[in-house]
């Protein structure tokens, strides 16, 4: 990967309620890509794309100032950990002990609870076309075990691409599924993702319970409103499929960086400017159409969010895999370490 000469620029962005100052860093690359992340929650809160016919085109949701982020309940580009997506009865049992998390979704666990690494401020440090967060979550948040203490590092590079690198150890064993909640629009969020032509390297998906939780079976997409795997227009099936999309894929291993074997295709979308692919090492992803987004609230430049204004790629291990059994593990013990690497490259 081509190295960015330029080092990230720090600004002010605002002050906590504790009296904390928060940063954004700006990285850009030498093709004119920007991306901004802030300290609270590690969001990545814009990915600015210029395009052939002049002018940029701000790829992500996001909002204004601190506030906006402060009291963002969908989650709109921040790091979700130690668990993404959902867990059945917001509860799970490890060693003959039974977890009882914070109930944020009904009786379901969302994106770890109210004490997620997405409410802290995380400390920050440059390292050339690098920023590198850490942060702790203490022994107990949202109800689960031990203190861990997580790192993520995004990297921009002259290729065009955006690395996010994960690491975390626990003092005691538990789970832990990180992933980011980045909401796109290619087009810039003013239309719908209707247009948006998505490729998803799966040939099958967690199915879900009536909590949208995972029951431990597997559907095929064949046929289905589901099945993206020749590529088409988001918005061709979405009437058929109960008002969105909002699943876990199951990544196929087929198809592999062409500089990193560890990391295979996720998705690629499509518009008439950009284009943009996913590599992780993962193996899921979910995919969520916007289906809940809330025109009561104000994004960038205050305006109204909409329905399927945006989409998100979550790169994670299966959801609820501390209650199936035969889902791919998510526990991790004293001395391991957790890693997770996606990377996302846009061409324009």
């Amino acid at each position: 990967m081509a190295e960015s000469k330029l080092v990230a620029q720090s600004s002010k962005f605002g002050i906590l309620p504790t009296g904390e100052q928060v940063l954004k860093y700006t990285l850009r690359n030498s093709n004119g890509l920007e991306i901004d992340l802030l300290e609270y929650g590690a969001y990545l809160s814009a990915i600015r794309v210029p395009v052939k016919k002049g002018g940029v085109i701000d790829v992500l949701l996001g909002y204004d100032d601190l506030q906006g982020y402060l009291d963002d309940k969908i989650y709109c580009g921040c790091v979700v950990g130690r668990v993404a997506n959902r867990i059945g009865g917001a509860k799970f049992t490890l060693d003959g002990h039974t977890y009882n998390l914070d109930k944020n979704r009904g009786e379901v666990h969302l994106h770890a609870g109210y004490s997620g690494m997405n409410t802290l401020l995380w400390s920050s440090k440059v390292n050339g076309n690098s920023v590198q967060f850490s942060c702790v979550s203490p022994d107990g948040a949202s109800g689960y075990p031990g203190e861990v203490r997580a790192d993520l590092s995004y990297t921009l590079t002259n290729d065009n691409e955006i690395v996010l690198d994960y690491s975390a150890n626990t003092s005691k064993k538990c789970p832990l599924n990180m992933t980011n909640h980045a909401y796109f629009n290619l087009q810039g969020g003013t239309e719908t993702i209707y247009t948006h032509k998505l490729t998803l390297n799966s040939s099958k998906y967690t199915a879900l319970d009536n909590n949208l939780v995972p029951n431990g079976e597997f559907i095929e997409v064949s046929g289905t409103p589901y099945d993206f795997t020749a590529g088409k227009l988001i918005g061709q099936d979405i009437a058929s499929s109960n008002g969105g999309y909002d699943v876990n894929y199951c990544i196929n291993d087929k198809v592999k960086h062409s500089k990193c074997d560890q990391l295979k295709l996720c998705a690629e979308v499509e518009t008439s400017e950009i284009s943009m692919s996913i590599f992780t090492d993962q193996v899921g992803v979910q995919f969520y159409s916007g289906n809940f987004l809330d025109p009561s609230k104000l994004g960038k430049k205050g305006v109204p969010f909409f329905k399927h204004q945006a989409f998100c790629l979550e790169t994670q291990g299966y959801p609820n895999s501390v209650n199936q059994p035969a889902f791919p593990d998510t526990i991790v013990s004293p001395g391991q370490t957790y890693t997770h690497a996606t990377l996302i490259q846009f061409k324009f």
